[in-house]
């Protein structure tokens, strides 16, 4: 009886270990699994925000446009280059904090700016950059079941005055900048190729009284300034065009729209409201 009970108490704690290691080894491949699970669908969520990121730089960039990737989402240009077009892109890294300031980057020639804002530091960072930046938030993409990375691309310049109206379905003007100098006052005008034209487009701008609509003074001028006229701008360019204002004692109001020959372009607003043939604006 006494050996018998000496061999239950050595097997018993042998099973209950056996029991403890079973459930530790269920344990860890459970984690295991989980953890490749895990692993997986946040790398499916990486590709799926790159991949839906590079297909809108395809269907809204121009050839040969500089573009600065910040580098957690760099991944970004290897889905991108798989196209004639893009393949034309020049690439800059920077820094995942943005480095340069937006007017640094418009500055040396880059428009566009894509940025991972998956963590949160990342998300408030460029959050306040968008606020106190003159840049311009155009796409961003997070894949639905909030995995993977969160990728927005930017403009990098904001116009002060946005208008976003477009001329006979072709060019938009994303609106204007006001440049005071010793001179007088410039206009500095965003355009946006949506859809090529064949049209070489002069712009009119007249200065015109708020109350009478008495014309004031004019000053036309030809898109591209004769050396790159509009039948030359490249699906989804951006131009940009200066104006100077001619000189007006008196409140006046600018009164802007664009002719080939003798017939004014069609103007529509974002939703595709008809406008007429010109715009008014205060400078």
């Amino acid at each position: 009886v006494i050996v018998c009970m000496i061999v239950r108490m050595v097997i018993r704690p042998i099973h209950f270990n056996r029991a403890i290691g079973q459930v530790f080894v269920r344990t860890m491949r459970i984690t295991a699994v989980g953890l490749v699970l895990v692993i997986f669908f946040t790398s499916v969520g990486v590709a799926l925000s790159s991949y839906a990121v590079a297909r809108w730089l395809g269907t809204h960039v121009a050839d040969y446009t500089r573009i600065a990737v910040d580098l957690p989402a760099r991944y970004t240009m290897v889905m991108a280059n798989d196209g004639a077009q893009s393949q034309t892109w020049e690439w800059r890294g920077m820094a995942g904090t943005g480095g340069e300031s937006s007017s640094a980057w418009l500055g040396d020639g880059v428009q566009y700016l894509v940025v991972d804002m998956t963590d949160e530091a990342a998300n408030h960072y460029w959050q306040e950059r968008f606020a106190d930046e003159p840049m311009t938030l155009l796409y961003e993409y997070q894949s639905p079941l909030r995995i993977g990375s969160h990728l927005a691309v930017l403009w990098t310049f904001r116009p002060d005055y946005p208008l976003d109206v477009t001329f006979d379905n072709s060019l938009v003007l994303i609106g204007y900048h006001v440049l005071k100098t010793e001179n007088g006052t410039r206009l500095l005008f965003h355009w946006y190729t949506q859809q090529t034209t064949t049209a070489v487009y002069t712009a009119f701008i007249h200065l015109v009284d708020p109350q009478t609509g008495a014309l004031l003074a004019q000053a036309d001028m030809a898109l591209g300034g004769g050396s790159h006229p509009t039948d030359t701008w490249r699906p989804n360019e951006l131009v940009f065009e200066t104006v100077e204002l001619p000189a007006v004692n008196s409140p006046y109001l600018i009164r802007m729209g664009l002719y080939q020959l003798d017939q004014r372009a069609a103007i529509t607003d974002s939703q595709g409201n008809a406008l007429g043939d010109h715009i008014d604006f205060s400078p």
